[in-house]
C-alpha cells in the first residue's frame, strides 16, 4: 500500500515505528521520515521503586532496537503519558468523553464509565515526560529533526465538562507543563 501511496501522491510518507516495519525491509525502504515514541514496559510492581533514570535507560533500549531500521531517515520523536496512575497497565483509554464498555476495567463488557475509577498521578506523568527528554538528549545514532508532545492543546476550557482532562495526555496545568517548558526552553 505503501508503494502505491509513493506512485499517486507526492510528499514524504512518515510512518510511526513499528515492529511490523522493522521485521520488513521492503516496506522500510519505502518510508522517508519515521515517528518514534516509546511504550511503557512496566509492571505495577515497578511502580513502587520507579525512578527517570530506570525510564531512560529502558527508552535508550528502544532506541537501539528502532535504529536499525530508521538508519539515517529523519526521526520525530513523539512524547506523550496520560496522568493516569494505571497508564503502564492498561494502555490508551480515551480521555476526552466517558468510555464503556471495551472490558478496560476488567470485565467483558461495562456499561459503566470506566474514567470515573481511574486514579489521577501528576507525578508519574512528570517522571515519564523527563525521561523521555533526557534519553532524546542521551540517544547516540538517531536522526532527530524534531519532537512533538501529545495533545499540549488539550485543556478543560476547550473540552466539555464530562470528559477527564485531569487524566489525559495533556500536560496543560499539569507539573509536567513545567518540564516541557523548561526542556523547550534549553537553547
Amino acid at each position: 500500500k505503501i508503494k502505491k501511496l509513493k506512485l499517486n501522491f507526492k510528499g514524504a510518507v512518515i510512518y510511526y515505528a513499528s515492529a511490523a516495519v522493522a521485521k520488513s525491509s521492503t516496506t522500510s525502504a519505502l518510508i522517508d521520515m519515521f515517528a518514534f515514541g516509546v511504550f511503557n514496559p512496566f509492571t505495577m510492581e515497578d511502580l513502587k521503586t520507579i525512578t527517570v533514570e530506570r525510564m531512560k535507560q529502558e527508552y535508550l533500549k528502544q532506541v537501539e532496537v528502532f535504529k536499525a531500521y530508521a538508519g539515517a531517515r529523519p526521526v520525530v520523536w513523539s512524547i506523550g503519558a496520560p496522568s493516569r496512575a494505571d497508564y503502564f497497565f492498561s494502555g490508551y483509554l480515551e480521555e476526552t468523553f466517558c468510555t464503556a464498555g471495551y472490558g478496560l476495567d476488567g470485565s467483558a463488557f461495562s456499561n459503566k464509565c470506566i474514567q470515573r475509577d481511574k486514579v489521577v498521578d501528576f507525578g508519574l506523568q512528570a517522571m515519564i515526560y523527563e525521561a523521555q527528554f533526557r534519553a532524546i538528549s542521551e540517544q547516540k545514532g538517531l536522526n532527530i529533526v524534531g519532537v512533538t508532545t501529545n495533545d499540549y492543546w488539550m485543556d478543560s476550557n476547550l473540552m466539555p465538562s464530562v470528559t477527564f482532562p485531569n487524566l489525559g495526555f495533556s500536560v496543560r496545568g499539569k507539573p509536567a507543563e513545567y518540564i516541557v517548558y523548561q526542556w523547550f526552553a534549553k537553547k
